[in-house]
């Protein structure tokens, strides 16, 4: 999705991931034991199972933020 993109699409890509760790940890923060852990690992390919796309195409959804993006 942000391969080719360079240093601006990295930089894009880390502010998205830091707000959806924000927004997790702020629903779901209760300061106790337990509140749980989040995991941040590389993947290395996507695969939609109903079409066996592989890659970017499989990784783009239809009404997704690309969508909005252009729309506007």
């Amino acid at each position: 999705m942000y391969e080719g993109l360079g240093l601006k699409g990295a930089q894009q890509r880390d502010m998205v991931v830091e707000a959806v760790i924000d927004q997790i940890i702020e629903e779901a923060r209760t300061g106790e034991i337990g509140d749980g852990k989040i995991f941040l690992v590389p993947v290395s390919d996507v695969i939609r199972v109903c079409t066996g796309e592989h890659g970017g195409k499989a990784e783009r959804m239809v009404g997704g933020q690309s969508d909005v993006s252009t729309a506007a």
